[in-house]
């Protein structure tokens, strides 16, 4: 990458007159130098530029040429010679593989083994059979292994290409930062640390290298709700077999009919019967209680009592506090 450097120091000597030697106006005047290892083929940084900077892209998820941009394409496409190993399950023989554990893969070329298909991707299992060399790999990254039949011939290509590659290895894609942050990978260093697992890390699989997902916003569910109660005030009744409240001394009045219906005329004061009418009617109070209570028989039914409804069932803002700059990547 080249660099524009200036000196601190100038130089207060005039030219000599021979033009092959370093001058002092060599030394003074802004010059570029090039070297190599300041940055590496495939780094990505964060960028608060206004003009764009020779040997960046930006991250958007294009395709891009491979012959355009071979030293990107080579940090980020590894493809090497493999072979098989059959059986319930199989390995896959890759020297020096240098492939994470469940990363994706995909193979090509000669006859393949039975139990995977050319140009489809298959993830490596991390546990029992994994090497420097050989690995075994699965349809999906919690799979069992997948097992190999047949005889497989040669030769094959494995290729590790965890942002996405042509079927022709003719163009490859860069990772699509647009509106998204970038998380390390849960299994650096072998174990997972299962800090970003599908579930609970909003579809983002942070086991898999160039896995995404993750919402700016969500609705929701009565299931993510705390366990909670409502109070609810419901009207007083009283319910079967219990007793009023005791009360001051009071009198009770009941409703007498008159009937004149005696044999021989006359009237008396009788309780009015359920289907009669009397001709007249009075009322008779009882002598005043001191204070006591009554039993009340029957059920009282109050329905169902709901509160009111509260909420409006909007979504809720998932975004951390943010702010936009470019994320370039470094092409070589």
């Amino acid at each position: 990458m080249p660099l524009t450097i200036k000196h601190s120091f100038t130089s207060p000597k005039l030219d000599g007159p021979d033009p092959t030697v370093v001058r002092p106006s060599n030394w003074n005047d802004p010059h570029t130098i090039t070297g190599a290892g300041i940055m590496l083929a495939g780094q990505i940084i964060d960028f608060a530029g206004v003009s764009w900077p020779a040997q960046f892209l930006a991250c958007y998820g294009q395709s891009v040429s491979a012959a355009t941009y071979p030293l990107l394409f080579a940090a980020m496409v590894n493809q090497h010679a493999v072979t098989f190993t059959v059986g319930s399950p199989g390995s896959v023989n890759w020297l020096d593989h240098d492939i994470p554990p469940y990363g994706k893969v995909r193979f090509r070329g000669g006859t393949l083994p039975g139990g995977i298909t050319a140009d489809t991707d298959y993830y490596v299992v991390p546990v029992v059979g994994f090497t420097v060399n050989s690995f075994r790999i699965s349809a999906t990254p919690d799979d069992a292994a997948i097992s190999l039949s047949g005889s497989p011939i040669g030769p094959h290509t494995g290729i590790h290409a965890p942002y996405g590659v042509a079927t022709d290895l003719s163009t490859f894609s860069i990772p699509d930062l647009r509106g998204r942050v970038v998380a390390g990978s849960d299994v650096m260093g072998g174990a997972d640390a299962a800090r970003l697992a599908a579930g609970l890390g909003g579809g983002v699989v942070g086991k898999v290298l160039g896995a995404g997902g993750g919402v700016d916003a969500r609705l929701m569910t009565v299931a993510q709700l705390p366990a909670h109660t409502h109070s609810i005030n419901p009207p007083s009744v009283p319910l079967a077999g219990g007793v009023t409240s005791s009360n001051n001394a009071h009198q009770h009045i009941s409703t007498f009919g008159v009937r004149s219906d005696i044999a021989g005329g006359g009237t008396r004061k009788v309780l009015v019967p359920a289907d009669g009418t009397p001709t007249s009617s009075t009322n008779i109070q009882s002598d005043v209680q001191a204070a006591h209570t009554h039993t009340v028989s029957g059920a009282v039914d109050i329905g169902t009592i709901n509160t009111d409804a509260a909420g409006l069932g909007e979504l809720y803002n998932n975004v951390q506090p943010t702010l936009i700059l470019r994320k370039l990547i470094f092409t070589g």
